[in-house]
């Protein structure tokens, strides 16, 4: 039994150590493993941070819009009953184009009283011219001409009053004087553009309140796009942006004339305004369109085309 032991020994010790020099090369391994590094542990030179990122290109949604003030919803300012329409939906107007004629008692009153305020107006301001000349002789005493001097005063103001109403609702106060009663009145449009909106008839009943027509100027279309926060940082102006309305296979371009400097909160986006460049005609408005801003693209700044 001894001997047997005493032979296995000395292969035993091989063994132990081949597996120390072993493990002792696993642990200089590791303890240069910065001198040697793995493949998981090489640097990604592919990698940019995110600070450093930049967006070439947004890519957006917007409408074929016009500035408010090339839009108007035209009221008749009076209750009132449709007498006329001269218009459809569509057609071309000047601006001081008839549209309708609305009718009411309401107007003949006015009309009516204004007319009698005028009478009166010139029948007091005899008697105060008179007394005035009365009174500077001291034939009439001051409290007399006083009298007549509150009485044209509180016409003219009556009068006035009745002037503003039927300027308000269109009637040319001048004309009353000489013109016969009527209790017509004529709707015009105060922009030349497009009917968009015709929402009268024949005999209809009106309200003040109540829009009668649209009209449109199409003469400034311009794109409003919906750009998310996300990208903001990368807007910038006159930034050249290309868009091809919806159902359409042409694309247009423009630049970037403004950027909103807050969310909305409906749609959580940043509105942009894009002036479109060269011909617009085939533009409709109200029509969707999709659109690429071009973060490092840019018209010329200065051009006289920045100043619409």
């Amino acid at each position: 039994m001894m001997n047997r032991i005493e032979l296995q020994n000395p292969l035993w010790f091989v063994l132990t150590i081949v597996m120390l020099s072993s493990c002792g090369g696993q642990t200089e391994e590791g303890g240069h493993g910065h001198d040697h590094p793995t493949v998981e542990e090489q640097p990604d030179t592919n990698y940019v941070p995110i600070e450093n990122q930049r967006q070439s290109l947004i890519h957006c949604n917007g409408r074929v819009e016009v500035p408010p003030q090339y839009v108007a919803d035209i009221h008749a300012r009076i209750d009132g009953y449709v007498e006329d329409v001269y218009v459809l939906k569509g057609q071309e107007v000047k601006r001081g184009q008839a549209l309708a004629v609305i009718s009411d008692r309401t107007i003949l009153t006015l009309r009516q009283e204004l007319q009698q305020s005028n009478a009166k107006l010139e029948r007091i301001q005899k008697s105060y011219d008179r007394k005035s000349v009365l009174f500077e002789s001291k034939a009439i005493s001051s409290r007399e001409w006083e009298e007549v001097k509150a009485q044209l005063d509180g016409e003219k103001a009556l009068n006035q009053s009745l002037k503003d109403q039927l300027s308000y609702i269109g009637i040319d106060s001048e004309a009353v004087a000489q013109a016969k009663g009527s209790d017509k009145i004529t709707i015009t449009s105060p922009i030349e553009g497009f009917v968009n909106a015709v929402n009268v008839n024949m005999g209809k009943r009106v309200s003040a309140h109540e829009k009668l027509f649209q009209v449109i100027d199409e003469s400034h279309k311009h794109i409003e796009l919906e750009v998310f926060p996300s990208a903001a940082g990368a807007l910038k102006m006159y930034q050249h942006v290309e868009f091809t309305p919806t159902g359409s296979n042409e694309t247009y371009e423009g630049y970037v004339f403004l950027i909103n400097r807050s969310v909305d909160a409906m749609s959580n986006t940043i509105n942009v305004h894009v002036h479109p460049e060269g011909e617009t005609k085939n533009l409709v408005v109200s029509t969707f369109v999709d659109a690429k801003i071009h973060t490092d693209e840019f018209v010329e700044e200065g051009d006289e085309k920045h100043a619409h």
